[in-house]
């Protein structure tokens, strides 16, 4: 069976790799069918691109019947790394689960964090990040690899940028 929508994918996701650990006592658990008491973290500010994932999630289980309601809460601070300390400070919470992806990877790393990503356990994947290299119109490089060979060649000469904040994987080279 083929799934049409992105949001029909999440709430499969969200059922298949995060119901069966939080199956549990409450009005449905003779059932098995509904994920009682889920709450999702988002570890940043309201309206970015872990928030959106996390309520458009909690909304597509909620609607196809799979949970009660879904609260999901934000907790920024440090790139996301408030929330993953949060996360693994409640170790052996089941329903608590949350949305993240590669700026709280780069934030680890440069905030030097105790808590990491091998102190969780990662159940599902509701989003891909894309990240491009590109390079001026008027520069010698033509392809990745002649980047990348002029690179290996003196990796003190050749200037690079990025477009997020310091915490993200693409201004964070050794992520």
């Amino acid at each position: 069976m083929r799934l049409h929508t992105p949001f029909a994918l999440l709430g499969a996701a969200l059922l298949v790799l995060v119901g069966p650990p939080l199956l549990g006592p409450g009005s449905d658990s003779d059932t098995g069918t509904r994920i009682p008491g889920l709450r999702l973290m988002v570890p940043n500010t309201p309206g970015g691109g872990y928030d959106i994932t996390a309520r458009t999630a909690a909304k597509d289980a909620e609607e196809a019947g799979l949970t009660g309601d879904v609260e999901v809460f934000n907790l920024p601070g440090a790139g996301g790394t408030v929330g993953l300390t949060r996360l693994v400070g409640e170790r052996g919470n089941g329903r608590l689960a949350m949305s993240m992806g590669l700026g709280v990877v780069g934030a680890v790393h440069t905030n030097k964090t105790p808590s990491t990503l091998t102190d969780t356990t990662p159940i599902a994947r509701l989003t891909e990040e894309q990240d491009i290299v590109v390079v001026g119109k008027d520069s010698p490089y033509r392809t990745i690899q002649d980047l990348l060979a002029a690179w290996r060649k003196d990796p003190g000469k050749l200037p690079v940028g990025g477009g997020s904040r310091p915490a993200d994987p693409t201004t964070s080279p050794p992520c």
